[in-house]
């Protein structure tokens, strides 16, 4: 192989690595409870009651979710939003999260949810949500 052939071989490699690697999330997800709660415009706690699309489209999926108690403002129940991006959740029908949602002011569902802000799952979900205290009733 010439000079050039292995020279456009490697900025051939090195581009399609940085393109895959485009598509990675790149947040750090919150730890803070009280500095993810600040920063939503929407806090839920219940679970996933069903799931519409795929992480792998360009909408994403579309999740119902029966919140048990909501904080910063009422919500239904069940309550829809968007979980798309390369940050998207990983979320299971049946599972327990507290979610930090923000408002999707361009979409109907009105609020997303990714791994960046904070939200949890199972046994850490019911300990935050014990440890938020006072809720709003939700709304059917």
């Amino acid at each position: 192989m010439t000079f050039k052939a292995l020279t456009l071989a490697a900025s051939l490699s090195a581009l399609l690595f940085s393109a895959g690697s485009a598509q990675a999330c790149r947040c750090k997800p919150l730890e803070d409870i009280p500095e993810a709660y600040s920063a939503a415009d929407l806090v839920v706690f219940g679970e996933v009651a069903a799931i519409e699309g795929s992480l792998t489209s360009a909408q994403g999926q579309v999740v119902d979710f029966r919140a048990e108690a909501t904080w910063k403002s009422p919500a239904r129940s069940p309550l829809q939003f968007v979980n798309r991006t390369t940050c998207a959740m990983d979320l299971k029908i049946g599972q327990t999260y507290l979610l930090f949602l923000h408002k999707l002011p361009d979409e109907e569902t009105g609020y997303g949810a990714n791994k960046c802000t904070g939200s949890l799952s199972g046994k850490e979900a019911e300990k935050a949500a014990e440890m938020l205290g006072d809720v709003h009733p939700e709304t059917r």
